[in-house]
């Protein structure tokens, strides 16, 4: 059985070389983050590192506490299945922290594995 783990700052170049690959994963599918922005965000204690793991890290998120909400930056693994039923534990985790909503950006498709969730905005982009 898995269980959800959230690392402290002083824990995070421990977990690192094992944590970033699904990290990195969850990124290239569209970010505006780098490895290297959520590796100094995470050591200085402005987002919060999630991971899942049976012996091994099987999946791994990372969340940011904004102005009134708990943003889901990057979550990474062999599958989504790995990490979406873990978010109703990190939706505690905020509410227990004050914050009122959790948000994520990604692809459209993601609705159908997050309960709960609504479509706000649509991102347009256009490569020139």
């Amino acid at each position: 059985m898995s269980e959800l783990v959230c690392f402290t700052s002083d824990q995070i170049r421990a977990v690192w070389p094992e944590v970033s690959p699904h990290l990195q994963r969850g990124l290239d599918r569209g970010s505006n983050y780098t490895l290297r922005d959520i590796y100094k965000g995470l050591r200085r204690q402005k987002m919060q590192l999630w991971t899942s793991r049976n012996d091994v890290i099987e999946a791994a998120l990372v969340t940011s506490l904004q102005d009134g909400y708990c943003l889901l930056l990057c979550a990474g693994g062999s599958n989504a299945d790995e990490w979406v039923h873990w978010l109703p534990v990190i939706e505690r985790w905020a509410k227990e922290h004050g914050f009122n909503e959790m948000r994520l950006y990604g692809r459209i498709g993601w609705l159908r594995k997050l309960k709960g969730f609504r479509a706000v905005y649509t991102k347009m982009v256009k490569q020139l």
